[in-house]
């Protein structure tokens, strides 16, 4: 496992291994600003192989079928579960 602090704009998440090679992506965005919001979901999208994503916030929070957003268009939405953080 690798965990990555530091500015997510330089990380280099879709290019610099480890990372570009992720199949499984945690992604704790809560107090990300929307650019960099965008950035992380532009990079995420440029992953080849990653095939699931966990994420603390939605990438699309007005989601509907057919959705226009770059994200939703690579990714397909199995399931979103909502709790409690403390």
């Amino acid at each position: 496992m690798v965990i990555l602090c530091g500015d997510a704009k330089e990380a280099g998440l879709s290019v610099r291994p480890p990372f570009c090679y992720a199949t499984t992506v945690y992604l704790n965005s809560f107090l990300f600003v929307d650019d960099v919001n965008v950035f992380v979901l532009r990079a995420l999208c440029l992953l080849p192989r990653a095939r699931v994503i966990i994420s603390t916030e939605k990438f699309c929070p007005r989601h509907c079928t057919p959705c226009r957003n770059e994200f939703c268009a690579k990714w397909q939405l199995h399931r979103a579960i909502s709790g409690q953080a403390s």
